[in-house]
């Protein structure tokens, strides 16, 4: 068979060829463009990656700048308020390349910094308000690329708010954890915690006062639920800080589901606060930056009875106070202790007394003795011994005040008697004699100005005149004179104690001296006479109950009474002429500042009558003749005149304190002072020779430069160095002022009923006494509101440096209740040992950032036009719209606010209007409509600061999308 050839042309082999090439060629199209579109998409995703990283990076430095800012008010401005802190665009005069007129005072969507996490809103766009021109409205800050020229251009812009948590309240440290919170009992009832209102702990604020107007926030369930578990059975609280938000709102705790109410426990409480340090500061250096080695202890007027009672003891191996060879008082006016994060620390020393150069010395030799009377009032004050801290027994410079009777006048009853005598000599000369028998009898009176209190002194009392004489003139029988004196018997003489009467009078110790002026040749009858009669009384000691109570020196060495110019003459011979009395009496002005003879009012003479019986001169079992406490003084009553058993702030405790308002129960050594602690000395300042100076302003109110409310930052309540929860009155809002002043009591009765003190639970025993049922109590109503208004009036006029610069706000000292110098100092007692003056010390930063791509050209100058960028914003067709409303158009001034679905909020009360054809676009200026906005970061920082080193601690650092 055949085979036959089959033969192919070449030419269909092209068709083949062709077919492979396009096929291949296909496939390489495909490859170039698949890796076309993934590099366009990759470039895309790069440049996107690119932006959102410039926007990240922005965000942070946005914090940096914040941070940097917080830093910077904590060294320059110790008591700015952290809220304050934000992105400003503070604008120059002249329009130029670094300051283009179009970037300042920009707001298109700074409307995102509004933030809410987790239902809870930690920023409120304020778009009802805000205003762009206003000094506080937050602007965008825009960030160029750091070339010059052509090359300039922004890259992206940066915003941030810093929101402080300062002047909350710690829910855990502002609730008794030891009995169950609830709005009844204890903070509605006037039973239980408010009876505690005495400004030791912070536990004892009512943050029930937070919701009076809003109960369903606060109901009584959720505030028993804020109690510490292990005690309180309904108790949520397992350790001694809640840890987050998260735990608090949880279903096991207070169980807080509503979004709102959420919010609102953020706006009242803080959870991350650090501990508060017990330390006031001193200004050392004088540039007004409060650093860790300018800190000091606080000195503890709560330390033990025993502490109080052996004070100096471990500062100068002295023994206790009390028995007049000590120097306690050097405690007391020591140098402070620099401040370190001990466990506990008592404190030694009270700058405030230390510094005594402007304390006006008064009745005293130095303003250093007066300062250390003032140290001793405080200490037995607070000391368990009835004996007054002194440095002598028989000569002291300073005596305390004690819980004992004082000397209040001093009587003398001087009568006397002449006779002439005669005789012849062994030379038969006529002589004559002259004799004078004087009688004189002291007396005292006895001044209880604790009667008021209910304190019943009854102890045995003797008193004894240490130095004191009598001194006069006589007539000798040959008619010339001579100066005689009689001194007084330095002999302790019983004498009926005041008891429970507020004043008692009594005549005792009678003696009788004569004085023989001797025989003179005389053969005429020259009389007898006693003129120039005057006391001297220099020295007088007081006993009570077996020991040294009360000294005083009425007289100064040298001085003495008023004097009578003739007590008696007598002209026959052979006869004693009926006696004649004169009686001296002295007075003290105030009885509690009566050691010295400037506290005395110069002895009064009451001429020579025929018997006993005249009344002394003088006021016996009354008030002093004389003496005005309002006229005098310290008002210690409003309107009227009141005596020394009367005074408000008579009232001594014998045990440590229970409130720093007892401070203002602490004498100055000066006639009706005691230490005004409701009324700040401004013109001291806060460096480190502020101290003590006058009791009340004299300036007029320009620099105040009295009162004592400045010692009020100096001390505390516990030996504690560190403690939760004081609320900052420098940024408290005024949900939180209200709850601090709340329910503070007003007029309180102070018994010493012997029961008050040592063995006290409570404020005190009895029902009807300290803060159970007597007194005004702060309601939420005028009063607290008043304040509350009032402190923050004080501190925007000037911030406060000190809590106790609070005392500036008269709205703590002038309330209707407020009638007496005690009632006064109330307030402010009460309460500013649960305060401090810091601003935020934990704090939140919201920064905003969004890169831009920059439109335009750099003229030259700058000043120059740009170029015309036309689009169509409002998606009509066309690009020649113009004064486009924000309701048409969201040039980044609208959003959702309402959450009704409508991006049609305005951000402020007033928009911009927008054109399609934007004019005179440059680079370096942003260019509302025509630059992009190409990206955005938020970022949500949680930092504290520490009060001591002040270094900030980032504890929360959030990306947030949106």
């Amino acid at each position: 068979m055949k085979k036959l050839k089959l033969k192919f042309p070449a030419s269909d082999e092209k068709g083949i060829a062709l077919l492979f090439t396009l096929g291949i060629l296909s496939v390489l199209l495909v490859i170039a463009l698949s890796f076309a579109t993934t590099s366009i998409t990759e470039r895309k995703a790069a440049a996107n990656n690119n932006d959102l990283t410039v926007a990240r990076m922005l965000a942070e430095s946005a914090v940096n700048r914040a941070i940097g800012a917080m830093k910077y008010y904590t060294l320059y401005a110790p008591g700015a308020d952290y809220d304050n802190i934000i992105s400003h665009y503070e604008s120059v005069a002249a329009d130029s390349a670094g300051d283009p007129v179009l970037n300042r005072e920009t707001f298109d969507f700074l409307w995102r910094l509004d933030t809410v996490i987790d239902g809870t809103t930690i920023y409120q766009w304020p778009r009802t308000t805000y205003d762009k021109t206003k000094p506080g409205a937050v602007h965008w800050q825009y960030i160029d690329n750091g070339l010059t020229g052509n090359d300039k251009k922004l890259i992206g812009r940066i915003s941030y708010v810093v929101v402080g948590s300062g002047g909350k309240l710690d829910p855990a440290a502002c609730v008794n954890q030891a009995v169950a919170v609830d709005e009844g009992d204890t903070y509605g009832g006037n039973i239980g915690d408010v009876q505690d209102r005495d400004g030791k702990s912070v536990s004892e604020i009512s943050i029930y006062n937070l919701d009076q107007d809003f109960s369903t926030y606060l109901p009584a369930a959720t505030l028993t639920k804020c109690s510490y578990q292990p005690l309180v059975a309904a108790g949520t609280l397992t350790s001694e800080k809640w840890a987050d938000w998260e735990t608090l709102f949880a279903a096991g705790a207070l169980n807080v589901t509503l979004n709102a109410q959420k919010t609102q426990f953020q706006k009242w409480f803080v959870l991350s606060n650090p501990k508060d340090p017990e330390a006031f500061w001193v200004d050392i250096n004088n540039d007004n930056k409060d650093e860790a080695a300018e800190l000091y202890h606080r000195f503890n007027l709560a330390r033990t009875t025993a502490q109080w009672d052996s004070l100096d003891s471990a500062a100068s191996g002295s023994v206790p106070p009390g028995n007049g060879n000590g120097s306690p008082v050097d405690e007391i006016i020591a140098v402070p202790t620099k401040y370190a994060t001990a466990a506990t620390h008592d404190g030694s020393g009270i700058k405030w007394l230390k510094n005594y150069t402007n304390l006006p010395v008064g009745t005293f030799t130095t303003a250093e003795t007066r300062a250390k009377q003032i140290a001793a009032n405080l200490i037995d004050y607070c000391d368990s011994t009835s004996s007054p801290t002194r440095d002598s027994d028989t000569d002291p410079t300073y005596t305390g005040n004690e819980l004992t009777p004082y000397l209040n006048e001093i009587g003398v009853e001087v009568a006397c008697a002449p006779k002439i005598e005669t005789q012849v000599n062994g030379l038969g000369q006529t002589e004559h004699k002259n004799t004078y028998d004087f009688s004189i009898k002291m007396g005292a009176e006895l001044i209880n100005v604790y009667d008021g209190r209910g304190y019943n002194l009854s102890g045995a009392t003797t008193i004894e005149i240490l130095a004191g004489k009598i001194k006069y003139t006589l007539k000798r029988a040959d008619g010339s004179t001579y100066n005689e004196e009689t001194a007084i018997p330095a002999a302790a003489t019983p004498i009926t104690a005041v008891s429970s009467n507020s004043y008692l009078y009594e005549w005792y110790f009678p003696f009788v001296d004569s004085k023989d002026t001797g025989w003179f040749v005389t053969a005429v009858v020259n009389g007898a006479s006693v003129t120039d009669v005057s006391t001297e009384i220099t020295r007088v000691r007081l006993n009570y109950g077996g020991t040294f109570a009360d000294f005083a020196k009425p007289d100064a060495t040298g001085s003495s009474s008023e004097v009578i110019a003739s007590l008696a003459t007598h002209n026959s011979v052979g006869t004693m002429a009926p006696a004649k009395v004169c009686y001296f009496a002295y007075e003290a002005n105030d009885p509690r500042q009566n050691l010295n003879d400037g506290d005395w009012i110069q002895a009064k003479k009451i001429e020579p009558g025929d018997s006993y019986g005249a009344a002394a001169k003088g006021s016996p079992n009354a008030v002093n003749n004389g003496i005005s406490v309002v006229a005098d003084g310290d008002q210690e009553t409003v309107g009227s005149m009141t005596d020394p058993i009367s005074l408000s702030t008579a009232y001594i405790r014998n045990a440590p304190m229970k409130s720093p308002w007892e401070l203002g129960f602490i004498h100055r050594g000066a006639k009706w002072e005691t230490l005004n602690i409701h009324e700040y000395n401004t013109a001291t300042g806060v460096g480190d020779t502020a101290g003590i100076g006058a009791y009340t302003d004299t300036s007029g109110g320009t620099n105040p430069n009295g009162g004592d409310a400045n010692i009020l930052d100096q001390i505390k309540m516990s030996s504690d160095t560190q403690v939760y929860g004081k609320v900052s009155v420098q940024s408290a809002s005024a949900d939180v002022l209200k709850a601090l002043f709340g329910y503070v009591r007003v007029g309180t009765v102070l018994p010493n009923n012997g029961t008050d003190g040592i063995a006290a639970t409570a404020d005190d025993n009895a029902p009807g006494t300290r803060n159970s049922g007597a007194g005004a109590i702060l309601g939420w109503g005028t009063d607290v509101t008043t304040i509350a208004s009032g402190v923050s009036a004080a501190r925007s006029s000037s911030a406060f440096k000190t809590r106790a610069q609070m005392a500036r706000a008269p709205e703590l000292s002038n309330r209707a209740s407020q009638t007496t110098k005690a009632t006064r100092d109330e307030i402010i007692g009460k309460v500013v040992n649960l305060t401090k003056v810091s601003a935020a010390d934990t704090l939140t930063i919201i920064a905003l950032a969004q890169s831009i791509r920059d439109v335009g050209i750099v003229p030259s100058p700058f000043t120059g036009p740009g170029v015309q960028i036309k689009k169509d914003l409002n998606q009509d067709g066309d690009v020649s719209d113009s004064g486009i409303a924000g309701s048409t158009y969201n040039a980044g001034f609208l959003y959702d606010s309402d959450a009704d679905g409508n991006d049609d909020d305005s951000s402020a009360p007033s928009l911009p209007t927008v054109n399609e054809t934007i004019a005179d676009c440059k680079l370096g200026q942003y260019d509302l409509g025509a630059d992009e906005i190409l990206s955005e970061q938020k970022i949500v920082v949680q930092v504290y600061r520490d009060t001591i080193t002040h270094k900030w601690k980032i504890l929360r650092f959030e990306y947030i999308d949106q």
